[in-house]
C-alpha cells in the first residue's frame, strides 16, 4: 500500500508535465512596439521548434523572453468553456460563452496580423484581446488601457458584431501552458497544429515509474526469498 501510495503521488506530480504536448519557446518581440512599458503582440516564439507569431491573451502572467514551457492546443472555434484563461462572461464580453470570447479573440488576431505596418492598431488589438480576458485591466503605468487612440472598446465592439454575424475563426490555434501556471497562453495564426512530439519530461516521468516500480518488484522478490 505504501509503494502504491507512493506511486500515485509520483503520477500525481509528473503527470501535468508527462501528458503536454507542445515544447514552446518565447524567443522575442516583432518591433519592440509598446504601450505604458508593456511589449505588445505579436511576439516571436517557437512551437516543437518551428518559428511563428505568437499572439497573447493574458495580461495578468508575466512571460520572458527565452522562458520555455510546455501548452496543449486547441483549435480556437472548439472550446467548451473550461479553459482556464475565460473570466466567465465579465466585463465587455458580459452574456457571451467562452467559445465567442475565443472566436472574438481569433478575429482580433487575424485582424492584428493583416496590420503588422500600423503602429497604433497593434496596440490596440492587443489591449484588445488582453481586455475581453482580464476585464479589470483599466491603465497600465499610468497609461489608459483604452489604448493610445481611445480605439480598443471600438474594436472589442467589431469583433463581438463578427461573432454574433456567426464568425468562427478555423486558422487560429491555442495554446494553453501546461501546467496553466507555466506560461500565458498564446494564440497562433493559420498553424504549426502539427502532430505533438513526446515532452522529454514525459519520457522522464515514465521512465522514473518504470524505475521505481523495478526497484519494488527487486525488493518484494528479496522479501520473499
Amino acid at each position: 500500500m505504501r509503494v502504491l501510495g507512493f506511486l500515485s503521488a509520483a503520477v500525481l506530480l509528473l503527470g501535468p508535465v508527462a501528458f503536454a504536448q507542445y515544447s514552446m519557446q518565447l524567443t522575442g518581440t516583432y518591433n519592440q512596439n509598446n504601450w505604458g512599458g508593456a511589449y505588445v503582440s505579436p511576439y516571436l516564439g517557437t512551437v516543437n521548434g518551428q518559428s511563428v507569431y505568437l499572439i497573447c491573451d493574458d495580461y495578468e502572467r508575466d512571460v520572458s523572453l527565452g522562458d520555455t514551457w510546455y501548452a496543449t492546443a486547441s483549435q480556437s472555434n472548439a472550446l467548451d468553456g473550461t479553459e482556464k484563461f475565460w473570466d466567465g462572461g465579465n466585463g465587455p464580453d458580459a452574456g457571451y460563452t467562452a467559445q465567442q470570447d475565443y472566436n472574438a479573440v481569433a478575429w482580433l488576431a487575424n485582424d492584428l496580423l493583416a496590420n503588422l505596418s500600423n503602429a497604433t492598431l497593434q496596440i490596440d488589438i492587443s489591449y484588445a484581446i488582453w481586455t475581453i480576458f482580464d476585464p479589470g485591466l483599466k491603465t497600465i503605468n499610468g497609461q489608459s488601457a483604452n489604448g493610445p487612440d481611445g480605439g480598443v472598446s471600438t474594436l472589442i465592439t467589431q469583433a463581438f458584431n463578427q461573432v454574433k454575424d456567426g464568425y468562427a475563426a478555423t486558422n487560429v490555434t491555442v495554446y494553453t501552458p501546461t501546467p496553466t501556471t507555466a506560461s500565458q497562453e498564446y494564440l497562433v495564426v493559420n498553424g504549426p497544429l502539427q502532430t505533438p512530439e513526446p515532452a522529454g519530461a514525459a519520457v522522464l516521468s515514465f521512465d522514473l515509474l518504470s524505475a521505481m516500480a523495478a526497484i519494488y518488484l527487486v525488493r518484494r522478490y528479496r522479501a520473499s526469498a
